[in-house]
């Protein structure tokens, strides 16, 4: 349905049918319903009525047709339906009068020539008021059907998400606690013990507030940008104390107040740069965390040193990513690997856009 109608998004449903067939109605009917043309008198010339009120119901239908796609892609959010409607209303009563206008001559001189007089002529003004009304009334089912199909969207969406949710959370835990990290970890950790018990406690410490953070986030869409950094510092520090001065992950620039994010994105972008580039002495690796002057996106970059035997991956988790992103907002998740750096760019998300 949707590939058959370019504006599917603006009328959510495929109006062609509705289109051809409403107009065909509406130029049977009208005459009797609202010109004052009686069952007698339409028998008789009923072949003119029809093709006088197409000349009138085929370009108003399709240009109040055009003002109702165009005001819903200038004001698409359900805080603004009342402005569109009114604006449709001013805008439908213009186009109405302008059509009955222009179309009246020609077509009261084309029925002269063929010597064929019909009633209504002369009713101008009533026939605007008709029109106009006609017209909203079957607009109404218009917007009938476009909240229909908005609230339908939207149960599908939530369902998805939810859906999508459920799905992630083993990919979750598993980029989180995954065998490996939890290994790599447990063995720095044995590594500080005998060295250094003061250091050992410490990062055991920020192992735990890591891992607690991976639990408690495990059930929510979104979490506070300053919350998700302070993780991912965390997270960061853990690195540090595994391949030290080997690798250096910097949180630049401030964060925009309110804006949220996916748990755990950072995380896993920063895992993802350590995954699949070389991390050694002769060859450090460089992460870079911040946000764009418009607070509308955070960056994750790192210089591009791919290791050689490249770690299996399947491209889940930031194809994961970018699926639960599309759910929240329309902005898309960016990917760049020019100029020997790898970044990827992902949304920020502010409260109003998740109603």
């Amino acid at each position: 349905m949707k590939a058959n109608c370019k504006n599917f998004e603006y009328l959510q449903f495929n109006d062609t049918k509705f289109v051809t067939i409403g107009i065909i109605l509406t130029s049977l009917f009208f005459p009797i319903l609202f010109m004052g043309v009686s069952v007698e008198e339409y028998k008789e010339l009923h072949i003119f009525y029809f093709f006088k009120s197409i000349f009138y119901a085929l370009p108003l239908w399709l240009l109040l047709r055009s003002i109702l796609i165009f005001l819903r892609k200038r004001y698409p959010k359900i805080s603004q339906t009342f402005k569109r409607n009114i604006l449709l209303a001013i805008s439908g009563l213009i186009a109405t009068s302008l059509v009955c206008v222009v179309m009246n001559p020609p077509t009261n001189y084309i029925m002269s020539k063929l010597g064929i007089h019909l009633k209504g002529e002369n009713f101008q003004v009533m026939f605007i008021v008709y029109a106009y009304l006609l017209g909203l009334s079957i607009f109404a089912i218009y917007e009938a059907v476009y909240f229909a199909g908005k609230y339908k969207r939207a149960v599908e969406d939530r369902e998805r998400l939810k859906t999508m949710h459920v799905q992630t959370e083993l990919d979750n835990l598993r980029n989180q606690i995954n065998p490996h990290f939890l290994f790599n970890s447990l063995n720095t950790l044995m590594n500080l013990i005998p060295k250094d018990p003061d250091r050992a406690m410490t990062y055991l410490n920020k192992l735990s507030k890591f891992y607690r953070y991976s639990v408690n986030q495990k059930d929510d869409t979104s979490v506070l940008i300053s919350t998700e950094i302070k993780n991912a510092k965390i997270y960061a520090d853990l690195l540090h104390e595994r391949f030290g001065d080997n690798i250096e992950i910097d949180f630049k620039g401030h964060m925009p107040e309110g804006a949220t994010i996916l748990p755990m994105t950072l995380q896993l972008l920063i895992e993802n740069a350590v995954k699949h580039n070389i991390v050694s002495k002769s060859k450090p690796l460089k992460v870079e965390v911040y946000a764009d002057l418009n607070g509308e996106y955070i960056y994750v970059r790192n210089n591009l040193q791919v290791k050689i035997q490249a770690v299996n991956s399947t491209g889940m988790g930031l194809r994961n990513i970018k699926e639960r992103f599309s759910y929240l907002t329309e902005k898309k998740v960016i990917v760049d690997d020019s100029d020997g750096f790898f970044e990827i760019a992902v949304p920020l998300i502010y409260a109003k856009l998740l109603v």
